[in-house]
């Protein structure tokens, strides 16, 4: 039971990094969001919930 409740715990600190590295691509040299942010952002979350399914 502790493997699985950790193991849960730890995939969604892996996505919630693998979203934070795609608004960091996403931001421009003052940190400024750049046009095709939530487009990129939305996009990989796609991808991710697909494979749930």
């Amino acid at each position: 039971e502790q493997v699985a409740e950790i193991g849960s715990v730890a995939d969604a600190a892996v996505v919630g990094s693998a979203i934070v590295r795609q608004i960091e691509a996403n931001l421009d040299e003052h940190g400024r969001a750049k046009p095709g942010l939530v487009d990129a952002v939305l996009d990989f979350t796609r991808t991710l919930s697909q494979g749930v399914r």
